[in-house]
């Protein structure tokens, strides 16, 4: 099963503000707002889905059927990855959604890649059959779009 990543929450602004783009573009009036505003989210977006890097501070959630399948360590997509909240599970044979202990995992935070390392004395819990089987609750991206340094 193919891991995903699933935004939960978006940055508060954009990499530019409507007035710098209508600033740049020597436009006066406000007829062409909406559309604007609109091109700004796509190329954030487009920029984003390109490189991995998230422009301004958002909520992630990577979910997988499955364990890593090499080595113990799950890349986290998003850059600059700034803290991961919860690593969570479905056990097999049901039951509640799990919580993985933060003493068994590493988190590397930074530029590239973000990770998540388990503890080599961690034991893998059997999973339930279900593409969300994990789940990761992660922060990237930039707190302040000035600051952006890829």
């Amino acid at each position: 099963m193919t891991p995903y990543l699933t935004r939960t929450v978006a940055p508060v602004s954009g990499p530019i503000t409507l007035t710098e783009a209508k600033s740049f573009c020597d436009i006066q009036h406000s007829l062409k707002d909406t559309d604007i505003s609109a091109f700004i989210q796509t190329a954030a977006a487009d920029v984003e889905n390109y490189t991995g890097y998230a422009l301004g501070e958002q909520t992630w959630v990577y979910r997988s059927g499955q364990w890593p399948a090499c080595g113990r360590i799950v890349e986290l997509e998003r850059s600059p990855l700034l803290a991961v909240a919860s690593v969570k599970y479905y056990p097999y044979g049901g039951g509640a959604q799990a919580t993985v202990s933060s003493a068994d995992y590493y988190v590397a935070t930074g530029k590239r890649p973000g990770f998540v390392q388990f503890a080599d004395t961690y034991s893998f819990p059997a999973l339930a059959v279900r593409h969300d089987a994990v789940e990761i609750t992660f922060t990237a991206g930039w707190s302040d779009v000035t600051a952006i340094d890829p």
